[in-house]
């Protein structure tokens, strides 16, 4: 199941994490956040950026500019969009903000396993559940 969405709070360009942001890197900054998030969703819809080194993250955010310089202004104090555990990046608070995206490779399991179960033989040998009357 493909996620097609993100979730963006409407204060978003208020929130002064993202004020901080584009006094930072300007509206490219602001741009490449949201191209980041997308290409979350894509691809590590639980916000867990497990083997993405920031090379990896910067060019999901379409940064352009100097090599480093979009992953320190994502974890720098005050924004910390991204957050860095051990080794691995993640996106900060991603279930909270995106649990459509975060949740949507759980969802897909249980969409198959749905399937398997409604297309399994019953009792009667039609395949067809009886009707309930």
């Amino acid at each position: 199941m493909a996620v097609k969405d993100i979730r963006i709070a409407i204060d978003f360009l208020s929130h002064p994490k993202t004020r901080r942001l584009i006094r930072k890197l300007d509206y490219k900054g602001c741009y490449c956040l949201l191209a980041l998030w997308i290409s979350v969703s894509q691809h590590k819809p639980d916000g867990e950026l497990t083997g993405w080194d920031e090379d990896d993250i910067e060019d999901m955010a379409e940064w352009d500019g100097e090599r480093g310089e979009f992953v320190a202004a994502m974890m720098s104090p005050g924004i910390k969009y991204i957050v860095k555990n051990e080794e691995t990046y993640s996106i900060h608070e991603w279930k909270e903000h995106n649990p459509w995206a975060a949740g949507s490779e759980e969802r897909s399991l249980r969409a198959k396993k749905a399937a398997l179960f409604r297309g399994k033989k019953t009792k009667n040998g039609t395949g067809l559940r009886p009707e309930t009357p």
